[in-house]
Parts: structure tokens; sequence; C-alpha cells
């Protein structure tokens, strides 16, 4: 039986090698990765459960303090975590150990008397605690790495200030879940690529919807990528100086995929009574097995005033109403096309041998892989187990 390290390239290995996979997962469970935003937590004690590469974790709000842990209690390894989100002290349902906010087990019943007289905190039981930070709303967790690692900002680079100004919703979003029967990989390619518009989504955007060359400006920071739909030149640097000091006004369509797993896009959804209504879409892309994902997403209205009119004024309330669903119904139609196409991908990825053939309008699914690529090289035999 051939090598399949040697059958099919780094890029797809994951998508059909369980061994892949399972390598993929461990190394970018280290690396920061976007798992939800803080108001979906607003109350003390809110809690919501979902995995970072294959191991399930929670993250709860404390008070004021976000804190992630992988979920598995500290005695008989039993899911403290056992639906999908909730509110509630950190109980295991199996013995009733009782967890504190740093992941300590200070609630043990009948401790002195099974454990040779013991008190819960000299027994030092604790939750594997995860590094958590937060970009605006967007919280990041990772596995703690080996020597510290860097810090979220510095992972983000010079497009921190602009996530941190755009997650920012002041009120609940509109959220939904898509599942994909394909590698999760697929769908962060398709949405780094400007090259499919026509052919996939000839009802969404049309078959005249070919980006013209001067539209299209892209943009690399760090292990990140963005592109920005606008013939101006500077508005890249424009958001930089602008986003968190203000005030920052949209004028193109943008998207910002950050490595390994989100996506952050800011459109302009409709134009109504004379002003632009702007719109903040987050994915998530979350690994379920090698051929199953699933993309979590949430949607909001652009954290940035628009220049209102008198009569966009008086209407703006029934307008926030009524149009987070028609945007969402959009949206959902849009991902639906592109995740038909990424299932297809995957039934056919043992059959892959090469590289791809990347155009220009692709140049980002390039730049990702390379950061993909790096980052399984710079693990090593290090990485997560």
């Amino acid at each position: 039986m051939a090598d399949e390290r040697h059958l099919h390239p780094d890029w797809i290995r994951a998508a059909v090698s369980e061994e892949g996979f399972a390598r993929e997962q461990a190394v970018l469970a280290r690396m920061w990765g976007f798992v939800g935003l803080a108001s979906d937590l607003p109350r003390d004690g809110d809690w919501f459960c979902t995995t970072l590469g294959s191991h399930s974790i929670f993250v709860q709000r404390f008070g004021t303090e976000l804190r992630a842990f992988e979920n598995q209690c500290a005695h008989r390894f039993y899911p403290l975590r056992t639906a999908e989100r909730g509110n509630g002290p950190v109980v295991c349902g199996f013995h009733h150990w009782r967890y504190n906010k740093d992941g300590l087990a200070l609630g043990i019943p009948l401790c002195p008397k099974l454990y040779d007289g013991a008190i819960p905190r000299d027994m030092d039981m604790r939750l594997r605690r995860l590094d958590l930070d937060c970009c605006g709303e967007m919280i990041f967790v990772r596995f703690p790495p080996e020597g510290g690692g860097e810090g979220l900002r510095e992972f983000l680079a010079e497009g921190y200030p602009i996530l941190e100004a755009m997650a920012a919703p002041d009120r609940p979003a509109t959220r939904f879940t898509l599942n994909i029967d394909a590698h999760w990989k697929f769908s962060h390619h398709i949405s780094l690529d400007d090259y499919h518009i026509v052919a996939v989504h000839p009802t969404t955007f049309g078959k005249d919807g070919h980006l013209k060359p001067e539209v299209v400006k892209y943009h690399r920071f760090g292990r990140h990528s963005a592109f920005l739909a606008t013939e101006e030149e500077g508005r890249w640097q424009y958001m930089l100086d602008t986003c968190g000091k203000g005030p920052y006004r949209p004028s193109h369509y943008a998207i910002f995929n950050i490595f390994p797993n989100a996506l952050v896009s800011l459109s302009n959804t409709v134009r109504l009574f004379g002003v632009d209504n702007w719109y903040v879409t987050i994915i998530r892309y979350r690994a379920v097995s090698r051929a199953r994902s699933q993309a979590h997403v949430w949607m909001f209205k652009a954290p940035f005033p628009p220049e209102e009119t008198a009569l966009s004024r008086l209407t703006r309330p029934l307008v926030d109403r009524v149009l987070p669903p028609i945007v969402a119904r959009v949206v959902r139609k849009i991902m639906g096309e592109d995740n038909d196409v990424c299932e297809g991908q995957q039934r056919h990825a043992g059959q892959v041998r090469g590289e791809q053939k990347l155009s220009a309008y692709e140049r980002r699914i390039g730049w990702f892989e390379e950061a993909y690529s790096a980052a399984l090289a710079d693990a090593g035999d290090s990485a997560a187990r």
C-alpha cells in the first residue's frame, strides 16, 4: 500500500486521512482559535460548550471574567457540561464535585471520610484551564503552547484594531448554524476565493458578478488576510487609522479571514431612505470530523453610526427590527450554495494528487495554505495530544 504521506499533498491530507486530521487538530488547538462572542454569555454563570482541536471545552462567565476549561472532571473524567449552553456553577453530574473559577475542586462530597482525612483544597484537583483572550466581543481560546506563545494582539497583528471595532454588537446577534459534509478547510477556502462568484452564485450575485481587477484589493497581515472591494487606494490604511479611534465610516465590502478558523465581513445590505445599512457577519468554521464541519454564524448591525436623514431616523426602529432576518436569509442562501461545492470537493478529495492551480483571485488561499503548512511544520512532535 502506498504511503499516504506521498499519495496526497499536505493541503488535502487532513480531509482524506484520519491520522492527518488528528495531527492537524492537535496542532491548531495550540493556536488562538475563535470560539464565540462574549455577548453570548451576558449573565454571571452563563456558559457554552464547544470543541477545540477535537477536545470538548466550555467557556463560562464568572462575574466580569470569562474562563475556558477542558470539559472533563478531574475525578473520573466525566463531561462537566452535557448540553450546548446553560447557566450554573461548575458541578460534575457524576459525583457532584464542584469547581471554582480557577478550576480548583473546592467541593468534594465526603472528602475527609473517603480520602484519608484530606480536605478538598489540599487535594489540589484541577480542571485543565485554557488560555482565553478577547478582541472586541470575539473570544479566542487555545490550549497553552510550550513557552507561552504569542499574545492575541500579536497573533492578530495589524488587524487587531479593525476586528476590535467591528466585533462590537450593541444588541444580541442573529445566530444560526449550518452543517456541512466536508472538511472545514474547504469552507474556509471558498471564503478566500473571489473567482467562483458567477459559477456558484448566479441567482444571488448575478451572472455579471465578475469582480473587476481595479476593485480587488488584497492585504496580508500576519497569518491572516483581507479583501477590500474598492477602487480607492489607501482604504486599508484608513481602516487602520480610524477603527477604534473614530469616526470610521464604511464605504466598501470587506472580508477578513482570521487564521485558522474565522471570517469577519462588513457589507452594505441595502440602502433605505437615503441611508446605507451596514452589517457585520462573523463565521466560525468548526471541525467535527475529517469529513464533517459546522459553520457557526453571528450577524448584527455594524457598530458604526450611519449618517442619518430625518426619514431614516424616524424609521430606524422598524428597519432594525425587520432587516436582520432578511439579511440572515440571504446569507444562508449564499452559504448554502458554497456548501454544495465544498461537499462536492469532499466526495472526491481522495482523488487529489497534486497542488491547486490558484488564480490571482484565489491568492489568499495560497497565503492561508502557507500559514497552515508553517503551523504544522513548526509544531513538530510537540503538538497537543
